[in-house]
């Protein structure tokens, strides 16, 4: 009797279903350089990387690299794959308008005194510490600076 009890909630359960993994993408955007073009699936990585002027070992290639400018007196030309690469994009933090609004207060009451400003509950609603302070206040700074350039 108890068997067939436990026969009935089993066939009762939802059959387990078994998730397959998603293909991975291969990110195509290295092989459209024209350096990559030259790229030859038959040959190794290290015979590959030789061809485009790279190495597959950074450590090797910071010792070659000092060993050249040793030897020319000045740092080594650039690959021609590494001409490539564009320059890394910079990115300002800047404050919102809210927190602007809500750091003038503690700036004008404390100053520069911040251990002040992070014990003043009044003024300091979301307890910002000392260091948190410290940095929207120099980001308030900036914005400041950079409403007074587009006014003048």
């Amino acid at each position: 009797r108890h068997v067939a009890a436990m026969a009935k909630k089993k066939a009762r359960r939802a059959p387990k279903v078994s998730v397959r993994p998603k293909p991975k993408k291969h990110n195509a955007g290295f092989f459209k350089t024209t350096q990559a073009m030259t790229w030859d699936r038959h040959r190794t990585l290290e015979q590959n990387y030789a061809t485009l002027r790279l190495s597959s070992d950074p450590n090797k290639s910071v010792a070659r690299q000092s060993e050249e400018e040793a030897a020319d007196g000045g740092p080594r030309a650039l690959a021609p794959i590494e001409r490539e690469v564009p320059p890394a994009k910079t990115r300002t933090h800047t404050v919102g308008e809210f927190k602007h609004a809500e750091m003038r207060p503690l700036l004008a009451k404390h100053g520069d005194d911040f251990e002040a400003m992070a014990r003043d509950m009044k003024l300091n609603r979301w307890q910002y510490s000392p260091g948190q302070l410290k940095k929207l206040a120099r980001k308030v700074a900036a914005r400041e600076d950079k409403l007074r350039t587009r006014r003048a």
